[in-house]
């Protein structure tokens, strides 16, 4: 029986794999970026999110994501996300 913060991490991992096909930054090239795993605190209100980037040379993981800390684009992000794991469950 999958836990319920197991579907709920493997959701979030899909959404932010479309969000990062859709807004990868430019200079993203050619490297590709993959959502390797979500992991969620006991309460489910934070996820921390892993993403691998290839070939390492082309840029850095920090270049290719958007600083989702307390900024604008780390908000609208996270609500992002949030919308598109509320609506999953409908």
């Amino acid at each position: 029986m999958v836990s319920r913060a197991e579907r709920l991490a493997e959701e979030i991992k899909h959404v932010v794999a479309e969000l990062l096909i859709r807004s990868a930054p430019d200079g993203c090239g050619n490297a590709m970026l993959t959502v390797s795993r979500v992991e969620l605190t006991g309460d489910l209100g934070e996820a921390r999110i892993y993403v691998s980037v290839f070939p390492r040379t082309t840029i850095s993981a920090t270049a290719a994501l958007p600083q989702c800390g307390r900024t604008e684009e780390g908000y609208a992000w996270r609500s992002e996300i949030t919308s598109a794991c509320a609506m999953s469950r409908k």
